[in-house]
């Protein structure tokens, strides 16, 4: 069984579009049609409480005196917190960036200039230069078309979208020229259109602009692409630390399970394979881990699990809509997400119009390691979704110790779809699926609770050497 938390945690799809007038009126009622059909937890929320019509119509009241799409996304977050689920919100791309007094850039605009536009242009030259084509910077914020300028002397990048109120779509933001030495040499425009000249890598479908940012080519695809988010999160150090602690303590550091991840975590459990094999225990610091992909776990399964261990299933809302978001989001994760969730969609598409259960599932370890014989897995209150059946998983375990404080509570619905809303800055997100654990074994809210309890502290070395001190007592 595998489990994605798509778009969320990184990839949240942020509207690109430019700034118009926002109804926070329209965005409230768009958001309460929508999950009262998509939600899967709207019934059983409101079943545990009451009062839910006399609360809509009070925001309602509320929204008519919210102009802005600022103070509008406060209001739609505070009338989805009714539901308690920390799955379900709507995020504000609007202060993304400031207003600020632009620089004069010497470059020509393309008018007009559309992703339609440039897929064509690329389409009808049928160029297989591998630094033309639309590429989109790291955080979604830029999508631009780099062209091979006429005359073949060099190239430039020209915005096709941008959520950047300080530019607009047919500006440079980038170009490429040749120097003294027929070496290419980028001019990079920030985001007050001043000029920088920093030093680049091409390689495949990843443009790295160093000390600067990270695109990825995503049309025409690139053939056998690197993993964009793997190598964004190992750049900027998102994700993981392996290291020996000590000569029979070595610690794992997962901060990131973002879509993409999975090779580079595998990777590095191959190497390390040996020196976790030989060491006493093990500690696998989940702390700030605030879920993603499910199987980006499944290489840490030989040291952690001693038998058979039950992973939860999920009913999922097989609406149109709801389908319809989920393949889209896997579109846009294309080359970053396992093959299987494609399957996955179109079985979901097959019970379209119904509650789709996929039973628990029971997972037999191939190969169990006796070494480590202890396994600390460090936890806080930002644990959630992903991470938190990792949890669950492992102290199925006899070598699993919990330690820290309480994990988040947000793994009773799983699976996030983006929804746009009227307003062009604010985006919907929500959970398509519930545990089997409901109505049993709820975490929302809850969590998990230690086996040791840690007092609060961001410096690994206090809770690392605390608890080893308690279990080794």
């Amino acid at each position: 069984m595998k489990k994605l938390c798509l778009g969320l945690f990184f990839f949240l799809q942020i509207s690109v579009t430019q700034s118009q007038p926002c109804s926070c009126p329209q965005n409230l009622d768009s958001i309460a049609h929508h999950i009262s059909v998509n939600y899967p937890g709207y019934l059983l929320k409101n079943q545990q409480k009451t009062g839910f019509p006399k609360f809509l119509d009070s925001c309602r009241k509320i929204a008519v005196t919210e102009t802005s799409p600022k103070a509008c996304s406060k209001l739609l977050n505070y009338f989805l917190s009714w539901f308690g689920d920390g799955h379900l919100g709507v995020s504000y791309s609007g202060d993304v960036f400031k207003p600020k007094n632009n620089r004069t850039q010497n470059e020509p605009v393309w008018q007009g200039l559309t992703e339609e536009k440039a897929r064509y242009y690329l389409d009808s030259t049928k160029s297989t230069d591998p630094l033309e084509g639309i590429w989109e910077s790291y955080e979604s914020f830029y999508r631009a078309l780099i062209r091979k300028e006429p005359g073949g002397l060099g190239y430039k990048a020209y915005l096709i979208q941008t959520i950047n109120q300080n530019w607009k779509a047919g500006e440079v933001k980038m170009r490429f020229d040749p120097d003294s030495k027929g070496k290419l040499a980028c001019t990079f425009y920030a985001s007050n259109h001043s000029a920088e000249h920093p030093s680049f890598k091409l390689n495949r479908n990843i443009l790295d602009i160093k000390k600067a940012t990270v695109w990825n080519r995503i049309y025409p695809k690139t053939e056998n692409p690197f993993s964009f988010e793997s190598f964004v999160s190992a750049k900027y150090k998102w994700t993981e630390e392996f290291k020996s602690w000590s000569d029979d303590v070595f610690y794992i550091q997962l901060q990131n399970l973002n879509a993409g991840v999975k090779p580079l975590i595998d990777s590095l459990v191959k190497v390390h394979d040996k020196t976790i094999r030989t060491s006493e225990t093990l500690i696998l610091d989940l702390r700030d881990n605030e879920g993603g992909d499910f199987t980006t776990f499944e290489s840490l399964w030989p040291y952690v699990l001693t038998g058979p261990t039950v992973l939860y299933g999920t009913r999922y809302l097989c609406t149109p809509t709801n389908i319809r978001n989920y393949k889209q989001q896997l579109n846009e994760l294309e080359g970053q997400v396992d093959p299987e969730y494609h399957t996955f969609a179109a079985e979901m598409e097959s019970h379209t119009g119904e509650n789709w259960r996929i039973e628990n599932d029971t997972i037999f370890p191939e190969i169990t390691s006796p070494k480590p014989e202890k396994v600390v897995l460090l936890i806080n209150q930002k644990c959630k979704s992903s991470t938190e059946d990792f949890i669950l998983a492992c102290r199925q375990s006899k070598k699993v110790v919990l330690a820290g404080t309480r994990t988040g509570g947000v793994a009773d619905f799983e699976e996030v779809v983006d929804v746009p809303l009227p307003c062009p800055s604010l985006i919907l997100y929500h959970p398509i699926g519930i545990s089997n654990r409901l109505p049993d074994l709820p975490l929302d809210g809850i969590g998990i609770q230690p086996d040791i309890k840690l007092k609060p502290s961001k410096a690994p070395q206090i809770w690392v050497n605390e608890v080893l001190r308690k279990i080794r007592n």
